[in-house]
């Protein structure tokens, strides 16, 4: 019998070592909530990337013909992107076929932690089910969350996206996983928000900064549960110096 495999979840990124295993990463508002819809919508690939210098120099070499920039600073498109960081944005006659070059102030930086990881994964609430699912199909490794937070600090949307999927990975797995590290905090936070998940956008701090900006819309669409069955996700090739690229991952 396999031994339990440590789940940890990591408030904000600045607390994440180096990480093998199986890492998912959480960015609700907006970045894991967008790439999911993308891929969903027709989307070949996402590169996410960490500045936007990398993304314009990423998105050259691919081929500007068949290749988007997406991504935001401030919550805003970056001037001179195709797109914005909006959900509703990638939309299946903008995306379909095409390649996505992402970056965002917060979840395609996080996404950077998992470059050592055997599996990468991209959660949000629009795709949690099916992540939990292929969780519990993988062979058993640690399980590292990681909430992207926002501008470094913590962000109270990842914390509670990251404890509902533990709830229900624990359910699932029964004796297979062992809580380490984080968790307590983000099972908690589920216990309280998990009914509500529209108001805990609408009351959180980066909720209410994207609602000044204009977005409300995204956080009625990132709080839909399940919405979508779609799986970002990577086998990263560590130390290769290529780009992460995400990809619908089959089920």
């Amino acid at each position: 019998m396999h031994q339990p495999s440590n789940v940890s979840v990591y408030h904000t990124p600045a607390q994440v070592p180096d990480l093998h295993g199986l890492v998912v990463v959480i960015d609700v508002l907006r970045a894991t909530s967008t790439m999911t819809m993308a891929l969903a919508n027709g989307c070949k690939a996402i590169y996410p990337v960490a500045t936007v210098s990398k993304a314009l120099e990423l998105a050259d070499i691919l081929g500007r013909q068949k290749t988007l920039v997406g991504g935001e600073r401030g919550g805003k498109r970056v001037e001179g992107f195709d797109l914005g960081n909006s959900p509703a944005e990638y939309t299946r006659r903008l995306v379909d076929n095409k390649d996505l070059v992402l970056t965002t102030t917060n979840g395609t930086l996080a996404l950077q932690h998992g470059q050592s990881a055997t599996l990468l994964l991209a959660l949000s609430f629009l795709n949690l089910d099916v992540v939990i699912r292929t969780i519990l199909d993988t062979d058993p490794m640690p399980v590292h969350i990681i909430c992207a937070g926002t501008d470094g600090q913590f962000s109270l949307e990842d914390s509670v996206c990251a404890g509902v999927a533990l709830k229900r990975l624990m359910q699932g797995g029964r004796d297979r996983f062992r809580p380490g590290d984080g968790t307590h905090q983000a099972l908690d936070l589920a216990e309280q928000h998990e009914s509500d998940i529209l108001n805990m956008l609408q009351v959180s701090m980066h909720g209410q900064r994207l609602i000044g900006l204009g977005f409300e819309q995204d956080l009625i669409l990132s709080s839909q549960m399940n919405q979508q069955s779609v799986l970002p996700g990577c086998r990263p090739l560590p130390d290769s110096g290529q780009p992460l690229r995400m990809v619908a991952l089959e089920i």
